[in-house]
Protein backbone atom coordinates (compact mmCIF):
# COMPACT_ATOMS: atom_id res chain seq x y z
CA UNK A 1 0.00 0.00 0.00
CA UNK A 2 2.51 2.59 0.82
CA UNK A 3 4.81 1.38 -2.35
CA UNK A 4 1.63 2.02 -3.94
CA UNK A 5 1.01 5.72 -2.85
CA UNK A 6 4.52 6.38 -3.41
CA UNK A 7 4.69 5.35 -7.03
CA UNK A 8 1.50 7.73 -7.27
CA UNK A 9 3.15 10.85 -5.85
CA UNK A 10 5.71 10.28 -8.36
CA UNK A 11 3.76 10.10 -11.32
CA UNK A 12 1.77 13.30 -10.08
CA UNK A 13 4.72 14.89 -9.55
CA UNK A 14 6.21 13.76 -12.71
CA UNK A 15 3.06 15.15 -14.63
CA UNK A 16 3.29 18.50 -12.92
CA UNK A 17 6.31 19.07 -14.09
CA UNK A 18 5.62 18.20 -17.85
CA UNK A 19 2.19 20.39 -17.61
CA UNK A 20 4.62 23.44 -16.18
CA UNK A 21 7.23 22.88 -18.89
CA UNK A 22 4.73 23.04 -21.23
CA UNK A 23 2.85 26.45 -19.82
CA UNK A 24 6.56 28.01 -19.29
CA UNK A 25 7.98 27.08 -22.54
CA UNK A 26 6.44 29.59 -24.99
CA UNK A 27 7.70 32.46 -22.40
CA UNK A 28 10.75 31.22 -22.29
CA UNK A 29 11.37 30.53 -25.58
CA UNK A 30 9.73 34.10 -26.25
CA UNK A 31 12.09 35.62 -23.56
CA UNK A 32 14.95 33.99 -24.91
CA UNK A 33 14.28 35.22 -28.59
CA UNK A 34 13.96 39.08 -27.08
CA UNK A 35 17.22 38.74 -25.29
CA UNK A 36 19.11 37.67 -28.97
CA UNK A 37 17.16 39.86 -30.98
CA UNK A 38 18.77 42.01 -33.46
CA UNK A 39 18.87 45.54 -31.83
CA UNK A 40 17.77 48.04 -34.99
CA UNK A 41 19.44 51.13 -33.73
CA UNK A 42 21.96 52.86 -35.80
CA UNK A 43 24.63 55.57 -34.48
CA UNK A 44 23.01 58.27 -36.00
CA UNK A 45 19.36 56.65 -35.03
CA UNK A 46 20.68 57.25 -31.38
CA UNK A 47 22.07 60.48 -32.07
CA UNK A 48 19.13 61.66 -33.39
CA UNK A 49 16.55 60.23 -29.98
CA UNK A 50 15.34 63.59 -28.33
CA UNK A 51 13.16 62.63 -25.13
CA UNK A 52 14.35 65.41 -23.13
CA UNK A 53 14.97 69.79 -24.24
CA UNK A 54 16.08 72.26 -22.01
CA UNK A 55 16.15 76.15 -22.63
CA UNK A 56 19.25 78.58 -22.81
CA UNK A 57 18.45 81.82 -21.50
CA UNK A 58 17.31 84.21 -24.57
CA UNK A 59 19.25 87.09 -25.61
CA UNK A 60 17.56 90.44 -27.32
CA UNK A 61 18.45 93.72 -28.21
CA UNK A 62 16.12 95.63 -25.74
CA UNK A 63 17.60 94.81 -22.41
CA UNK A 64 15.21 91.59 -21.83
CA UNK A 65 12.39 93.08 -21.94
CA UNK A 66 11.30 90.23 -25.00
CA UNK A 67 13.87 87.29 -24.25
CA UNK A 68 12.86 86.55 -20.79
CA UNK A 69 8.81 86.57 -21.04
CA UNK A 70 9.49 85.23 -24.25
CA UNK A 71 12.14 82.64 -22.92
CA UNK A 72 9.75 81.65 -20.02
CA UNK A 73 6.87 80.96 -22.48
CA UNK A 74 9.11 78.49 -24.44
CA UNK A 75 9.35 76.18 -21.50
CA UNK A 76 6.41 76.58 -20.33
CA UNK A 77 5.18 75.17 -23.44
CA UNK A 78 7.52 72.43 -24.02
CA UNK A 79 6.75 71.32 -20.43
CA UNK A 80 3.03 71.06 -22.03
CA UNK A 81 4.36 68.80 -24.45
CA UNK A 82 3.89 65.21 -24.75
CA UNK A 83 6.47 64.53 -27.14
CA UNK A 84 9.27 66.06 -24.98
CA UNK A 85 10.06 66.19 -21.40
CA UNK A 86 11.49 69.45 -20.38
CA UNK A 87 14.49 69.59 -18.27
CA UNK A 88 16.24 72.08 -16.31
CA UNK A 89 19.36 73.55 -16.65
CA UNK A 90 22.11 72.28 -14.23
CA UNK A 91 24.33 75.73 -14.74
CA UNK A 92 23.51 79.28 -16.27
CA UNK A 93 26.90 80.04 -18.18
CA UNK A 94 27.15 83.19 -20.54
CA UNK A 95 23.95 84.67 -23.14
CA UNK A 96 25.11 83.31 -26.58
CA UNK A 97 22.90 83.86 -29.88
CA UNK A 98 21.81 81.04 -31.52
CA UNK A 99 24.63 82.79 -34.28
CA UNK A 100 27.12 82.19 -31.49
CA UNK A 101 26.89 78.78 -31.24
CA UNK A 102 26.45 77.92 -34.64
CA UNK A 103 29.62 79.90 -35.96
CA UNK A 104 31.37 78.25 -32.53
CA UNK A 105 32.13 74.57 -32.10
CA UNK A 106 34.12 75.08 -28.77
CA UNK A 107 31.58 77.05 -27.76
CA UNK A 108 28.62 75.05 -28.70
CA UNK A 109 30.19 71.90 -26.68
CA UNK A 110 31.07 74.32 -23.11
CA UNK A 111 27.33 75.03 -22.81
CA UNK A 112 26.24 71.43 -23.97
CA UNK A 113 28.41 70.16 -20.93
CA UNK A 114 25.92 72.22 -18.71
CA UNK A 115 22.66 70.47 -20.01
CA UNK A 116 21.45 66.96 -19.20
CA UNK A 117 18.65 66.85 -21.70
CA UNK A 118 19.29 65.45 -25.15
CA UNK A 119 18.73 68.76 -27.10
CA UNK A 120 18.83 72.33 -26.36
CA UNK A 121 17.29 75.37 -27.80
CA UNK A 122 18.64 78.68 -28.22
CA UNK A 123 17.26 82.12 -29.11
CA UNK A 124 17.54 85.28 -30.24
CA UNK A 125 14.86 88.38 -30.31
CA UNK A 126 15.89 91.47 -32.63
CA UNK A 127 13.74 94.74 -32.51
CA UNK A 128 14.71 96.86 -35.32
CA UNK A 129 12.41 99.53 -37.10
CA UNK A 130 10.86 96.82 -39.27
CA UNK A 131 10.01 94.73 -37.28
CA UNK A 132 10.91 91.89 -34.16
CA UNK A 133 12.92 89.10 -35.67
CA UNK A 134 12.89 85.98 -33.47
CA UNK A 135 15.55 83.11 -34.04
CA UNK A 136 15.47 79.72 -32.40
CA UNK A 137 18.05 77.00 -32.98
CA UNK A 138 17.76 73.21 -31.75
CA UNK A 139 20.89 71.99 -31.24
CA UNK A 140 21.97 68.26 -29.94
CA UNK A 141 24.26 68.44 -26.30
CA UNK A 142 25.95 64.84 -27.92
CA UNK A 143 27.51 66.28 -30.69
CA UNK A 144 26.51 70.26 -29.83
CA UNK A 145 25.51 70.52 -33.56
CA UNK A 146 22.95 72.77 -35.04
CA UNK A 147 19.79 69.79 -36.19
CA UNK A 148 17.13 72.03 -36.60
CA UNK A 149 16.01 76.13 -37.18
CA UNK A 150 13.36 78.09 -37.15
CA UNK A 151 12.85 82.19 -37.99
CA UNK A 152 10.60 84.84 -37.84
CA UNK A 153 12.00 87.83 -39.66
CA UNK A 154 10.44 91.34 -39.15
CA UNK A 155 7.19 90.35 -37.51
CA UNK A 156 5.42 93.61 -37.61
CA UNK A 157 4.41 92.90 -34.00
CA UNK A 158 5.57 94.13 -30.91
CA UNK A 159 3.21 93.50 -28.31
CA UNK A 160 4.04 90.42 -26.28
CA UNK A 161 1.14 88.60 -26.37
CA UNK A 162 1.65 88.22 -30.48
CA UNK A 163 5.16 87.46 -30.24
CA UNK A 164 4.40 84.25 -28.20
CA UNK A 165 2.37 83.12 -30.98
CA UNK A 166 5.02 83.71 -33.07
CA UNK A 167 7.46 81.31 -30.53
CA UNK A 168 4.84 78.81 -30.87
CA UNK A 169 5.11 79.14 -34.68
CA UNK A 170 8.57 78.70 -34.15
CA UNK A 171 8.57 75.23 -32.23
CA UNK A 172 5.88 73.71 -34.62
CA UNK A 173 8.32 74.62 -37.13
CA UNK A 174 11.21 73.39 -35.55
CA UNK A 175 9.45 69.82 -34.72
CA UNK A 176 8.62 69.55 -37.99
CA UNK A 177 12.07 69.62 -39.29
CA UNK A 178 12.97 66.27 -36.72
CA UNK A 179 13.27 62.96 -39.05
CA UNK A 180 10.62 61.25 -37.03
CA UNK A 181 7.01 61.69 -34.87
CA UNK A 182 6.97 59.32 -32.46
CA UNK A 183 8.39 57.11 -30.53
CA UNK A 184 7.74 53.52 -29.21
CA UNK A 185 6.71 54.28 -25.19
CA UNK A 186 6.77 50.25 -24.24
CA UNK A 187 5.65 46.59 -25.74
CA UNK A 188 4.15 43.74 -23.88
CA UNK A 189 3.95 40.64 -26.56
CA UNK A 190 2.72 42.25 -29.80
CA UNK A 191 0.97 45.10 -27.45
CA UNK A 192 2.79 48.69 -27.93
CA UNK A 193 1.93 52.11 -26.62
CA UNK A 194 3.21 55.02 -28.60
CA UNK A 195 3.56 59.26 -27.58
CA UNK A 196 0.98 60.32 -30.19
CA UNK A 197 -1.95 60.32 -30.65
CA UNK A 198 -5.46 62.33 -31.68
CA UNK A 199 -3.74 65.93 -31.32
CA UNK A 200 -0.72 64.45 -33.80
CA UNK A 201 -3.61 63.58 -36.12
CA UNK A 202 -3.75 59.77 -36.13
CA UNK A 203 -6.68 57.84 -35.52
CA UNK A 204 -7.57 54.49 -34.25
CA UNK A 205 -7.60 51.92 -37.55
CA UNK A 206 -4.18 53.82 -38.56
CA UNK A 207 -1.11 51.39 -39.98
CA UNK A 208 1.95 53.80 -39.13
CA UNK A 209 5.31 52.59 -40.45
CA UNK A 210 8.50 51.62 -37.25
CA UNK A 211 11.90 53.31 -38.72
CA UNK A 212 15.39 53.20 -37.91
CA UNK A 213 17.55 56.35 -39.68
CA UNK A 214 20.62 54.68 -41.13
CA UNK A 215 22.58 58.07 -42.52
CA UNK A 216 21.84 62.11 -42.20
CA UNK A 217 23.54 64.50 -44.50
CA UNK A 218 23.89 67.97 -42.65
CA UNK A 219 24.29 71.15 -44.30
CA UNK A 220 28.00 72.06 -44.87
CA UNK A 221 27.39 75.45 -43.74
CA UNK A 222 25.16 75.40 -40.97
CA UNK A 223 25.30 71.91 -39.81
CA UNK A 224 21.24 71.06 -39.64
CA UNK A 225 20.05 67.93 -41.44
CA UNK A 226 19.61 68.40 -45.07
CA UNK A 227 18.44 65.10 -45.80
CA UNK A 228 17.87 61.06 -44.04
CA UNK A 229 18.08 57.94 -45.00
CA UNK A 230 15.63 55.89 -42.97
CA UNK A 231 14.74 51.41 -43.04
CA UNK A 232 11.47 50.73 -42.34
CA UNK A 233 11.87 47.26 -40.11
CA UNK A 234 8.14 47.04 -39.37
CA UNK A 235 3.96 47.91 -39.07
CA UNK A 236 2.00 49.01 -36.51
CA UNK A 237 -1.62 49.33 -36.06
CA UNK A 238 -3.27 51.66 -33.68
CA UNK A 239 -6.60 50.23 -31.85
CA UNK A 240 -6.93 53.30 -29.60
CA UNK A 241 -5.86 56.94 -29.12
CA UNK A 242 -6.06 59.13 -26.70
CA UNK A 243 -5.22 63.03 -27.17
CA UNK A 244 -1.48 62.26 -26.59
CA UNK A 245 -1.38 58.54 -26.58
CA UNK A 246 -2.01 55.79 -28.69
CA UNK A 247 -1.88 52.07 -28.18
CA UNK A 248 -1.87 49.18 -30.84
CA UNK A 249 -0.77 46.03 -31.85
CA UNK A 250 2.57 45.05 -34.30
CA UNK A 251 1.46 43.67 -37.66
CA UNK A 252 5.04 42.93 -39.07
CA UNK A 253 8.97 43.34 -38.02
CA UNK A 254 12.01 42.34 -39.96
CA UNK A 255 12.70 40.03 -37.18
CA UNK A 256 11.05 38.93 -33.77
CA UNK A 257 11.72 41.03 -31.58
CA UNK A 258 12.93 44.12 -34.05
CA UNK A 259 10.37 46.73 -32.48
CA UNK A 260 11.75 47.56 -28.85
CA UNK A 261 11.27 50.73 -26.67
CA UNK A 262 12.23 53.64 -28.06
CA UNK A 263 12.31 52.54 -31.87
CA UNK A 264 10.94 55.90 -34.14
CA UNK A 265 7.75 56.09 -35.71
CA UNK A 266 6.98 57.71 -39.17
CA UNK A 267 4.96 57.95 -42.41
CA UNK A 268 1.76 60.09 -40.57
CA UNK A 269 1.77 62.16 -43.95
CA UNK A 270 1.23 60.29 -46.55
CA UNK A 271 1.03 60.69 -50.50
CA UNK A 272 -1.72 61.05 -51.80
CA UNK A 273 -2.41 60.44 -55.55
CA UNK A 274 -5.37 60.78 -57.39
CA UNK A 275 -7.03 57.35 -58.19
CA UNK A 276 -7.12 56.20 -61.84
CA UNK A 277 -8.47 52.53 -63.37
CA UNK A 278 -5.70 53.22 -65.93
CA UNK A 279 -2.67 50.73 -65.81
CA UNK A 280 -0.42 52.92 -68.44
CA UNK A 281 -1.35 56.40 -67.44
CA UNK A 282 0.78 57.27 -63.98
CA UNK A 283 -0.50 61.00 -64.45
CA UNK A 284 -4.11 60.09 -63.51
CA UNK A 285 -6.18 59.30 -66.51
CA UNK A 286 -5.24 62.28 -68.87
CA UNK A 287 -2.87 64.94 -69.39
CA UNK A 288 -3.60 67.66 -67.56
CA UNK A 289 -2.98 70.57 -70.24
CA UNK A 290 -6.25 68.12 -72.33
CA UNK A 291 -8.29 69.55 -69.43
CA UNK A 292 -10.87 72.39 -69.87
CA UNK A 293 -9.21 74.91 -67.72
CA UNK A 294 -5.83 74.40 -68.36
CA UNK A 295 -5.52 77.60 -69.83
CA UNK A 296 -6.56 79.41 -65.96
CA UNK A 297 -3.95 76.58 -64.67
CA UNK A 298 -0.82 77.12 -66.80
CA UNK A 299 -2.02 81.05 -68.26
CA UNK A 300 -0.07 81.90 -71.77
CA UNK A 301 3.26 80.28 -72.55
CA UNK A 302 3.64 77.78 -69.45
CA UNK A 303 7.34 77.20 -68.43
CA UNK A 304 8.36 74.82 -66.62
CA UNK A 305 8.73 75.72 -62.83
CA UNK A 306 11.64 74.77 -60.10
CA UNK A 307 11.91 76.00 -56.91
CA UNK A 308 14.64 78.25 -56.15
CA UNK A 309 17.62 76.73 -54.27
CA UNK A 310 18.15 79.39 -51.26
CA UNK A 311 22.33 79.74 -51.55
CA UNK A 312 24.50 78.27 -49.34
CA UNK A 313 28.01 77.19 -50.63
CA UNK A 314 29.39 80.55 -52.14
CA UNK A 315 29.21 82.98 -54.97
CA UNK A 316 30.79 84.16 -58.56
CA UNK A 317 31.13 87.40 -60.36
CA UNK A 318 32.69 89.19 -62.55
CA UNK A 319 32.23 92.61 -62.81
CA UNK A 320 33.25 95.25 -66.03
CA UNK A 321 35.14 98.78 -65.09
CA UNK A 322 36.91 101.82 -65.89
CA UNK A 323 39.89 103.14 -64.13
CA UNK A 324 41.06 106.66 -63.29
CA UNK A 325 44.88 106.36 -63.08
CA UNK A 326 47.99 108.18 -62.29
CA UNK A 327 51.51 107.73 -61.62
CA UNK A 328 54.32 109.49 -60.80
CA UNK A 329 58.89 108.86 -60.55
CA UNK A 330 61.17 111.22 -59.20
CA UNK A 331 64.39 110.48 -61.56
CA UNK A 332 67.54 111.46 -59.95
CA UNK A 333 68.97 114.60 -62.12
CA UNK A 334 65.72 114.36 -64.65
CA UNK A 335 63.18 115.54 -61.61
CA UNK A 336 59.15 114.43 -61.88
CA UNK A 337 57.60 112.25 -64.24
CA UNK A 338 54.00 112.28 -64.18
CA UNK A 339 51.50 110.32 -66.19
CA UNK A 340 47.55 110.04 -65.98
CA UNK A 341 44.84 108.46 -67.87
CA UNK A 342 40.61 108.43 -67.34
CA UNK A 343 40.18 105.29 -69.62
CA UNK A 344 41.93 102.10 -68.32
CA UNK A 345 39.53 99.45 -69.21
CA UNK A 346 40.04 96.55 -66.60
CA UNK A 347 37.41 93.18 -65.67
CA UNK A 348 37.71 91.57 -62.54
CA UNK A 349 36.38 87.75 -61.33
CA UNK A 350 35.85 87.22 -57.59
CA UNK A 351 34.61 83.63 -56.17
CA UNK A 352 33.90 82.62 -52.97
CA UNK A 353 33.51 79.53 -51.15
CA UNK A 354 31.39 79.53 -47.85
CA UNK A 355 33.09 76.61 -45.91
CA UNK A 356 31.23 77.05 -42.75
CA UNK A 357 28.95 79.51 -41.88
CA UNK A 358 31.78 81.56 -40.34
CA UNK A 359 34.22 80.78 -42.49
CA UNK A 360 35.31 81.06 -46.01
CA UNK A 361 37.57 80.85 -49.06
CA UNK A 362 37.99 83.93 -51.33
CA UNK A 363 39.99 84.00 -54.86
CA UNK A 364 40.01 87.13 -57.01
CA UNK A 365 41.58 88.08 -60.19
CA UNK A 366 41.89 91.44 -62.12
CA UNK A 367 43.01 92.35 -65.97
CA UNK A 368 43.31 95.85 -67.52
CA UNK A 369 44.85 97.76 -69.96
CA UNK A 370 46.43 101.26 -69.21
CA UNK A 371 47.60 103.28 -72.19
CA UNK A 372 49.78 106.23 -70.94
CA UNK A 373 51.43 109.26 -72.48
CA UNK A 374 55.37 108.99 -72.19
CA UNK A 375 56.60 111.69 -69.87
CA UNK A 376 60.16 111.74 -70.41
CA UNK A 377 60.93 114.70 -72.72
CA UNK A 378 62.88 113.00 -75.59
CA UNK A 379 62.01 109.20 -74.87
CA UNK A 380 60.74 106.89 -77.40
CA UNK A 381 58.36 105.58 -77.96
CA UNK A 382 55.74 108.71 -77.24
CA UNK A 383 52.81 106.43 -75.97
CA UNK A 384 53.57 103.85 -73.45
CA UNK A 385 51.15 100.15 -73.18
CA UNK A 386 50.82 99.22 -69.79
CA UNK A 387 48.92 96.20 -68.51
CA UNK A 388 47.58 95.03 -64.89
CA UNK A 389 47.55 91.90 -64.17
CA UNK A 390 46.31 91.35 -60.06
CA UNK A 391 45.15 88.14 -58.41
CA UNK A 392 44.94 87.26 -54.39
CA UNK A 393 43.70 84.53 -52.31
CA UNK A 394 42.17 85.25 -48.79
CA UNK A 395 40.87 83.63 -46.15
CA UNK A 396 37.43 85.17 -44.45
CA UNK A 397 35.87 84.86 -40.72
CA UNK A 398 32.43 86.30 -41.06
CA UNK A 399 30.38 87.86 -38.29
CA UNK A 400 26.43 87.77 -39.87
CA UNK A 401 23.18 89.13 -38.20
CA UNK A 402 21.03 87.12 -40.05
CA UNK A 403 20.29 84.02 -40.68
CA UNK A 404 20.48 84.35 -44.48
CA UNK A 405 23.20 85.51 -46.67
CA UNK A 406 21.16 89.23 -47.39
CA UNK A 407 21.48 90.37 -43.63
CA UNK A 408 24.39 92.37 -42.46
CA UNK A 409 27.91 90.94 -41.91
CA UNK A 410 30.76 91.74 -41.06
CA UNK A 411 34.07 89.60 -41.89
CA UNK A 412 37.86 89.30 -41.51
CA UNK A 413 40.01 88.60 -44.29
CA UNK A 414 43.89 87.61 -44.44
CA UNK A 415 45.60 86.35 -47.41
CA UNK A 416 48.32 86.90 -50.56
CA UNK A 417 48.21 89.23 -52.70
CA UNK A 418 49.79 89.99 -56.14
CA UNK A 419 49.69 92.88 -58.56
CA UNK A 420 52.03 93.30 -61.33
CA UNK A 421 52.16 96.31 -63.68
CA UNK A 422 53.84 95.58 -66.69
CA UNK A 423 54.89 98.51 -68.68
CA UNK A 424 56.96 98.79 -72.33
CA UNK A 425 60.65 100.05 -72.34
CA UNK A 426 61.76 103.25 -73.50
CA UNK A 427 64.89 104.90 -74.43
CA UNK A 428 65.85 106.71 -72.18
CA UNK A 429 64.02 104.65 -69.21
CA UNK A 430 61.06 106.36 -67.87
CA UNK A 431 59.10 103.39 -65.99
CA UNK A 432 59.66 100.33 -64.89
CA UNK A 433 57.30 96.97 -65.22
CA UNK A 434 56.85 96.46 -61.53
CA UNK A 435 55.50 93.17 -59.24
CA UNK A 436 53.93 93.88 -55.22
CA UNK A 437 53.51 91.13 -53.40
CA UNK A 438 52.63 90.81 -49.46
CA UNK A 439 50.41 89.56 -46.76
CA UNK A 440 46.84 91.56 -47.54
CA UNK A 441 44.36 91.60 -44.58
CA UNK A 442 41.25 94.07 -43.76
CA UNK A 443 37.37 94.18 -43.39
CA UNK A 444 34.47 94.28 -45.30
CA UNK A 445 31.07 94.48 -44.24
CA UNK A 446 27.36 94.86 -46.31
CA UNK A 447 23.97 95.94 -44.73
CA UNK A 448 20.45 96.14 -46.26
CA UNK A 449 19.26 99.49 -46.87
CA UNK A 450 16.08 99.07 -48.08
CA UNK A 451 13.20 97.98 -46.25
CA UNK A 452 12.66 95.41 -48.82
CA UNK A 453 15.97 93.87 -48.46
CA UNK A 454 16.70 94.33 -52.02
CA UNK A 455 19.24 97.28 -52.08
CA UNK A 456 22.48 96.96 -50.01
CA UNK A 457 25.88 98.85 -49.26
CA UNK A 458 28.58 97.56 -48.26
CA UNK A 459 32.67 99.53 -48.19
CA UNK A 460 36.35 97.53 -47.47
CA UNK A 461 39.26 98.93 -46.12
CA UNK A 462 42.53 96.89 -46.57
CA UNK A 463 46.38 96.98 -45.93
CA UNK A 464 49.11 94.69 -47.05
CA UNK A 465 51.38 94.00 -45.05
CA UNK A 466 55.22 93.38 -45.31
CA UNK A 467 55.22 94.31 -49.28
CA UNK A 468 57.74 93.32 -51.73
CA UNK A 469 58.97 95.09 -54.85
CA UNK A 470 60.64 93.48 -57.69
CA UNK A 471 60.75 95.94 -61.17
CA UNK A 472 62.33 94.81 -64.99
CA UNK A 473 64.31 94.93 -66.67
CA UNK A 474 66.19 97.65 -64.14
CA UNK A 475 65.67 98.47 -60.24
CA UNK A 476 65.66 101.63 -59.24
CA UNK A 477 67.49 101.41 -56.37
CA UNK A 478 69.32 99.42 -54.25
CA UNK A 479 66.41 99.08 -51.48
CA UNK A 480 63.02 100.12 -51.02
CA UNK A 481 59.98 100.72 -48.53
CA UNK A 482 56.44 100.13 -49.87
CA UNK A 483 53.01 101.18 -48.56
CA UNK A 484 50.10 99.69 -50.22
CA UNK A 485 46.07 100.65 -49.22
CA UNK A 486 42.90 99.69 -50.85
CA UNK A 487 39.50 100.85 -49.91
CA UNK A 488 36.21 100.75 -51.51
CA UNK A 489 32.21 101.23 -51.69
CA UNK A 490 30.12 99.21 -53.03
CA UNK A 491 26.15 99.11 -53.68
CA UNK A 492 23.96 95.71 -54.89
CA UNK A 493 20.84 95.21 -55.92
CA UNK A 494 19.08 91.55 -55.29
CA UNK A 495 17.70 90.46 -58.58
CA UNK A 496 16.95 86.75 -58.04
CA UNK A 497 17.26 84.24 -54.79
CA UNK A 498 20.28 83.29 -56.16
CA UNK A 499 21.66 86.98 -58.56
CA UNK A 500 22.64 89.90 -57.35
CA UNK A 501 23.87 92.73 -59.36
CA UNK A 502 27.13 94.20 -57.58
CA UNK A 503 28.85 98.05 -58.61
CA UNK A 504 31.52 99.01 -56.97
CA UNK A 505 33.99 102.12 -56.36
CA UNK A 506 37.96 100.93 -55.44
CA UNK A 507 40.97 103.16 -54.42
CA UNK A 508 43.87 101.93 -54.84
CA UNK A 509 47.15 103.20 -53.97
CA UNK A 510 51.17 101.94 -54.12
CA UNK A 511 53.89 104.11 -53.03
CA UNK A 512 57.67 103.55 -52.63
CA UNK A 513 60.95 105.40 -52.15
CA UNK A 514 63.83 104.05 -52.79
CA UNK A 515 67.52 104.36 -51.15
CA UNK A 516 70.88 103.19 -52.91
CA UNK A 517 72.08 103.14 -56.51
CA UNK A 518 69.79 101.07 -58.74
CA UNK A 519 70.87 99.67 -62.58
CA UNK A 520 68.63 102.28 -64.21
CA UNK A 521 70.71 105.13 -65.98
CA UNK A 522 68.81 107.41 -63.44
CA UNK A 523 68.24 106.57 -60.27
CA UNK A 524 64.24 107.10 -58.92
CA UNK A 525 63.42 108.21 -55.15
CA UNK A 526 60.53 107.79 -55.22
CA UNK A 527 57.49 105.77 -57.13
CA UNK A 528 53.54 105.73 -57.02
CA UNK A 529 50.32 104.51 -59.14
CA UNK A 530 46.94 105.39 -58.20
CA UNK A 531 44.27 103.81 -59.38
CA UNK A 532 40.21 104.82 -58.66
CA UNK A 533 38.40 102.19 -60.55
CA UNK A 534 34.20 102.08 -61.00
CA UNK A 535 32.73 98.64 -62.23
CA UNK A 536 29.58 96.47 -62.11
CA UNK A 537 28.69 92.82 -62.98
CA UNK A 538 26.59 90.04 -61.86
CA UNK A 539 27.39 87.65 -59.14
CA UNK A 540 25.78 84.45 -59.00
CA UNK A 541 24.96 82.59 -55.14
CA UNK A 542 24.76 79.20 -55.32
Amino acid sequence: MMALCTSNIRALIAFTAVLSGAFFYPTLVQGQVSQNATTYKSEIDELLSINSVSVLPFSDNVQGIYSRPLESHLTEAISKMHRWDYQPLNSIGPVLSPEDLEGDIEKARQMAGGVSADAFIAGRISKGPNGVTIVMSLFLTKDAKLIAKATSQDARRFDIVDLKKEVDSLLTKIISQIPYQGRILSRDSQRITVNIGSRDGVQAGQVLSVIQIITATRHPKFNFFISTEKEIIGQIKLLKTDETLSFGIVLTEKEKGAIQKGAKVGGLDFVKYPETDALNDPSGGRDLKDRGDSSVSFGENPNVWLPTRTPTFGQVGARIGDTYYTSSANLSGVGSLSSATYFAPSVAIDGELWMTSAFSIHAGFKQGIIPIDNPRAGAAPNKLNQSLTKYELMFGYNFRFASNVWGPTVEALLGYMNYRLYVDNSTPEAYTTMTYSGIKAGLQGYFPVSRDGLWSAGAEIFMVFQPNLSETPVSSGASNTTTINMFGLTASRKLRENLKGVAKLDFEQYATSFSGNGTRTNDATSTSQRHTTLSAGIYYMF
